[in-house]
């Protein structure tokens, strides 16, 4: 699984969302065994993805005077690919938020 997370916010708000972002996707992608199906691949990197953004702005309600600034409210943007193999076919999966 390869992903690239790129912070909005400006510092430091933006390398805190791209990192939070980045640990929870890399967090619950690494569970799924390697013998799902290309179905249950997709559904873990959208539940992933989905679950990421919800982390961020749960870190901006917890502290909204940090994580708001001059820049606005820190976000990320997301894109996951993952390729999968089944016998002599290979396919990428992409995700992506924001």
């Amino acid at each position: 699984v390869y992903g690239v997370f790129d912070g909005m916010g400006g510092p430091p708000a933006g390398d805190v969302a791209s990192n939070l972002a980045s640990s929870y996707v890399r967090e619950k992608l690494k569970n799924v065994p390697g013998t799902a199906s290309v179905q249950e691949h997709e559904e873990a990197i959208k539940n992933a993805l989905l679950g990421a953004s919800q982390e961020v702005l749960d870190k901006v309600k917890q502290d909204p005077q940090k994580y708001k600034n001059r820049y606005g409210s820190m976000g990320t943007t997301a894109s996951v690919v993952k390729i999968h193999k089944e016998g002599n076919k290979k396919k990428a999966i992409i995700g992506k938020n924001g």
